[in-house]
């Protein structure tokens, strides 16, 4: 059987290969194209990986899944698993083969084929693979030099591939010599203006709204493209998705973003500004949807601030973000310049317009010598294939990161940074981190706080700027990530409120509010509640990235402790329910350090 769809896949790659011009391809031409496949086709290794290796067993098993948590599961089994790592780089030397043998359209064939092996009457394979398979091939055509396979499947399996000993042989090596330039002259007392009697104040943190304008009241949902659930019109469906939310929903009702808005027109009206990281309008990359959504939050809230970031579930197709110097059309060039009108028209000043349209960044003065750096840390997002190729610090955010921190050093400002990937989490790419743990470490005394999305889960991630996590002295640096409105999987929609202190520019306290979906759907109102308080629950919130290690090494002598963390993280909800293995992959997102 297996040779028989080789076969098969063999013929259709040969008819794909097909010019779709006018001019017929030569004898001579068609026959190094029947080489050229034949060595991929006869791989004894590519056969097996293709067709029994345990990766592509688990595809199956996540294609076969029957809930968005068995999905979730097997998803992270895949990368977790350490044949993951064998059958990635032994399937990586052939990407550069087929990017140059087919052309787009061709490769949509491939896909389509390959789904029919491993879903053969579902509707979730081809939409995910298209996403996953299709832009590295796009990648590996238009940069020059094509992808560092190695390093990809050492990075997507969360450094399981490789050892340390030949990881550094993939650093930027340029980079390394040229990014910190300068040293530390002046002590964190002489060179920080921060003013004795400035007041206290509040700041919102939303993340992960993920609107769903199909998303009706009520509606039946079934299970689409990932892990999650998407509106239906067929009332066969078993699946009833609630007013205001659903456990395994793709996205969020747009009511629900609503009442949101609302509640903090009244509850929380002396905000001194928003931060927003990411992931609005979610899955649908509908551009009057993205419009609507600020517009709805300027209009409503115009008193408040707003300083907004880009998600990586804001591009189309998702997770890719070309830096400006690649050699192909820019799919999120649309996304930069709708965010630089709707931004500079609302909340930024007018010369923040060009860094938005180039990479979605900016930076705001705000008064006390305070200012907030954006960055955009989908250029070093595992998943952002663009990420994995020759081209050091790809969108050049490492370099103008230290060009901002130093500008606020010699001005003696504090800086709050703010993107949408944590870089201290498994989520950002080793080597990116690796320079700026560098960065952190160099500027550590003006940085005084870091704020990202993503996770969708509340957590801190205490920033290492060294290779061991336990050595209390290199915690330079602490990130806040704040809970997603979204509810996929098994989510309250949640929201952070920070009280920041006046003079150090530090987080002084924590509050996360909720609201309980079930109890909205039950009564039909919107109920927003406060789920807790950082020091009503821990005691005094920790002023130094230090004692907020302390508190790590806390969570992890004292197994209750961490329980009552967990739940508070995860929002309570019954079907996120503790367990040590549970608890250790949050602590993994707790830590970071550089793993060069």
């Amino acid at each position: 059987m297996s040779h028989f769809v080789l076969l098969v896949l063999a013929s259709l790659l040969q008819a794909c290969l097909q010019p779709t011009t006018a001019r017929k391809a030569t004898p001579e031409e068609i026959e190094d194209v029947r080489k050229e496949l034949g060595k991929v086709m006869g791989n004894q290794f590519f056969a097996d990986m293709l067709l029994s290796g345990p990766v592509f067993k688990s595809l199956e098993e996540y294609f076969n899944s029957e809930t968005s948590h068995e999905k979730q599961q097997v998803s992270e089994g895949i990368f977790s698993n350490h044949s993951f790592c064998k059958t990635c780089r032994g399937l990586a030397p052939f990407v550069p083969v087929l990017a140059t043998l087919l052309p787009d359209s061709s490769s949509k064939l491939v896909v389509q084929l390959m789904c029919r092996i491993l879903e053969p009457e579902g509707s979730i394979c081809v939409p995910t693979l298209s996403q996953l398979a299709l832009p590295l091939l796009e990648v590996q055509r238009n940069s020059e030099g094509g992808l560092n396979g190695e390093y990809a499947c050492w990075a997507i399996s969360n450094t399981k591939c490789l050892t340390k000993q030949s990881a550094p042989n993939l650093l930027w090596d340029e980079t390394e010599k040229n990014l910190v330039r300068t040293k530390r002259t002046l002590d964190a007392s002489q060179n920080l203006k921060g003013r004795a009697d400035a007041v206290d104040y509040k700041v919102i943190h939303l993340t992960d709204i993920h609107i769903d304008p199909e998303y009706e009241t009520r509606t039946y949902g079934e299970r689409k493209i990932g892990i999650c659930t998407e509106p239906t019109n067929s009332q066969e469906s078993e699946i009833v998705m609630g007013e205001f939310g659903y456990w395994e929903a793709c996205g969020l009702p747009e009511k629900t973003f609503k009442s949101l808005v609302d509640h903090i027109k009244d509850v929380h009206h002396d905000a001194s500004y928003i931060i927003e990281t990411g992931d609005s309008p979610g899955e649908s990359h509908d551009l009057s949807l993205y419009q609507r959504m600020k517009d709805y939050l300027a209009q409503n809230l115009p008193n408040i601030p707003i300083y907004p970031v880009i998600g990586n579930h804001d591009a189309l197709p998702v997770n890719q973000f070309p830096p400006p110097s690649a050699k192909t059309s820019n799919p999120v060039n649309w996304l930069y310049k709708a965010a630089a009108k709707r931004w500079t028209e609302n909340w930024l000043p007018p010369s923040a317009r060009p860094s938005v349209e180039w990479t979605g960044v900016y930076v705001v003065h705000l008064p006390n010598n305070f200012r907030i750096i954006t960055i955009n840390t989908l250029y070093c997002f595992k998943l952002n294939w663009w990420v994995y190729t020759t081209t050091p610090d790809p969108g050049k955010q490492l370099e103008r990161l230290r060009d901002e921190l130093q500008a606020a050093e010699d001005a003696g400002d504090l800086v709050h940074i703010v993107g949408h990937v944590a870089p201290a989490t498994p989520d950002c790419i080793p080597v990116w981190f690796h320079h700026y743990a560098k960065l952190v470490d160099r500027y550590s005394d003006t940085i005084r706080g870091e704020f990202y999305g993503h996770h969708h889960a509340h957590v801190f991630n205490v920033v290492h700027t060294d290779r061991d996590p336990n050595n209390r002295n290199s915690a330079k640096s602490v990130a806040f990530l704040g809970p997603s409105m979204h509810t996929l999987t098994a989510l309250n929609p949640a929201y952070t409120v920070y009280t920041i202190d006046g003079n150090t520019k530090r987080v002084k306290d924590i509050e996360v509010w909720y609201l309980d979906i079930e109890e909205a759907d039950r009564t039909g109102v919107p109920n927003w509640k406060k789920l807790y308080d950082f020091r009503s629950v821990f005691g005094a919130v920790p002023s130094h990235p230090q004692q907020w290690h302390d508190f790590v090494q806390q969570l992890k002598r004292n197994e209750g402790l961490m329980r009552v963390l967990y739940n508070l993280s995860m929002r309570g909800h019954s079907k996120s329910t503790y367990s040590p293995e549970k608890a250790n992959d949050l602590l993994e997102y707790m830590e970071g350090y550089d793993k060069h």
